[in-house]
């Protein structure tokens, strides 16, 4: 999603040529994981799109309304979801519909993504759509959850078991392995640091390690980094990377579960923890 906005806050001052904005980019992370829980059926058209692999963002005209909209789709294939975004107070169009067409559920999501890509190429070429692209996956990069959290699935998702399609790196991130206190102490941060990095290599050489640390302001610490509670890991390939991954994940340290994924190594070498 592209915004482009104003810095100029002050109404006394002259308002930039929109060439002068500045251009804000929102996309999900790399490391974003979407949720393939199976969906019950239904015989009506559901009001609310969920994240799945199936969903659909369409940036269509702002003067059709959802009904044109709904019957240009149905054209295409039978919607089992469509959500028609609108400006609270007026309901006037946001230019903005999620979609979701019916698809087989016995299919595999193998079948399923193909057939969908189809709708959505012809979706594209509706007049009034502007633009139209999956909202939750990059077809063949986005890491795909294939069952629900629940407790009898909680231990093998933290171990993985039930990812698919993920995007390939030769770095992770291991979760819930320190606190604040301990990223505080010049000696305990020391020995995790070290701690981590002997065990991590048991599974091939590591390149390098950052576990990310409050910023220092004073006499106190600043809590800002959002990588703050991670532990990041390059290893010299992928293959180590996911050795390291099923060998670490639901481990215990320091009595909590270890949780593990993989990391995107560009945002790893840039810094952008």
């Amino acid at each position: 999603m592209e915004l482009l906005f104003n810095a100029y806050k002050q109404e006394s001052l002259e308002r930039k040529p929109e060439g002068e904005k500045f251009k804000l980019l929102i996309s999900r992370p790399r490391e974003y994981l979407v949720q393939n829980a199976p969906v019950p059926q239904s015989e009506k058209i559901e009001e609310t799109v969920k994240d799945s692999p199936r969903k659909m963002s369409l940036i269509v005209s702002p003067n059709i309304s959802s009904e044109e909209i709904r019957e240009e789709l149905e054209k295409v294939h039978p919607l089992k979801a469509m959500q028609f975004l609108t400006q609270r107070g007026t309901n006037d169009s946001l230019g903005l519909v999620f979609v979701e067409f019916s698809v087989d559920e016995k299919d595999s999501l193998e079948k399923q993504v193909p057939q969908l890509q189809t709708y959505l190429k012809q979706v594209s070429h509706i007049s009034f759509v502007q633009n139209a692209f999956f909202s939750c996956i990059i077809p063949n990069q986005t890491d795909i959850q294939t069952c629900s959290v629940e407790y009898d699935t909680l231990k093998p998702l933290v171990r993985n078991e039930f990812v698919q399609s993920h995007s390939k790196s030769k770095v992770i991130q291991l979760l819930n392995c320190v606190t604040l206190q301990e990223l505080n102490d010049d000696t305990s941060y020391k020995f995790i640091q070290q701690d981590i990095k002997q065990e991590a290599s048991k599974f091939g050489n590591v390149v390098s390690i950052k576990i990310p640390r409050p910023e220092h302001g004073g006499d106190f610490f600043v809590e800002t980094r959002r990588g703050l509670g991670k532990v990041f890991i390059e290893f010299e390939d992928y293959d180590v990377a996911l050795k390291a991954i099923l060998g670490l994940a639901g481990r215990s340290y320091n009595d909590r579960t270890v949780l593990g994924s993989f990391y995107d190594y560009e945002d790893y070498k840039h810094g952008l923890l």
